[in-house]
């Protein structure tokens, strides 16, 4: 894979890191370890799709992510969420 090309988008659809977010091994905790102590330009793109995964995970309990058999489904929502705090954020107009 080419993960320097990643985008934070990018980072949460791919299955490798999405696992490695929900449910990491040490083979995948070495490798983005590794990886992002390689490419330290990409930290912000990686700490905002674990962001979003982790935000999902908050909402669901691991055995729904882990049957979620779709990962529209799971982008969905997680835009749902990020388009729901970004609204509340925002101030109203007078």
């Amino acid at each position: 894979m080419e993960y320097h090309h990643y985008t934070s988008t990018d980072f949460a659809l791919d299955d490798y890191f999405f696992k490695w977010v929900v449910q990491a091994d040490e083979s995948s905790e070495n490798f983005w370890t590794v990886w992002l102590e390689q490419h330290p330009y990409k930290e912000r793109e990686v700490v905002e799709a674990r962001r979003w995964i982790l935000v999902l995970q908050t909402e669901f309990n691991k055995a729904e992510i882990k049957q979620m058999p779709h990962k529209d489904q799971i982008w969905k929502r997680i835009v749902a969420h990020v388009l729901k705090e970004s609204n509340a954020q925002e101030p109203e107009n007078s």
